[in-house]
């Protein structure tokens, strides 16, 4: 930050008013949190798994790369919504999800079903999603 001052056209300001602020645990905490998303970041890239998280109140969803590979879609491919997963979903499966996924949003409890999801290719794999 560069300030320059020119004294000439006002001689009566000898003042410089500032405030400052201790931000050294801001610091440390962004700090802090970079490693943990490099962490989270590794750990999602050494899973064999897709991994997905779903706000449910806003209807965007994650996906993890490897969510991604194992269905053969670019990231760009896959809109980040509960709609997209759904319509990629097999239409057979499509109402015991939904139900199960409404059952543990309301009870706040986990869930565990099988389900074919299409590929990009075309083809119909089965997932289990918990």
């Amino acid at each position: 930050l560069t300030i320059s001052i020119d004294s000439s056209e006002n001689k009566d300001s000898r003042y410089l008013i500032g405030i400052a602020e201790d931000i050294t645990n801001k610091k440390a905490a962004l700090d802090a949190l970079k490693i943990s998303e490099e962490r989270y970041a590794s750990t999602l890239d050494a899973v064999n798994d897709g991994i997905w998280d779903w706000d449910v109140a806003g209807g965007q969803i994650f996906f993890s790369n490897h969510y991604y590979n194992m269905l053969g879609y670019n990231q760009d491919e896959l809109v980040h919504d509960q709609l997209s997963v759904f319509n990629i979903m097999h239409p057979e499966d499509l109402g015991p999800v939904k139900k199960k996924i409404a059952e543990a949003v309301k009870t706040a409890g986990g869930f565990d079903i099988d389900l074919r999801m299409m590929t990009k290719a075309g083809q119909w794999k089965w997932v289990s999603s918990r």
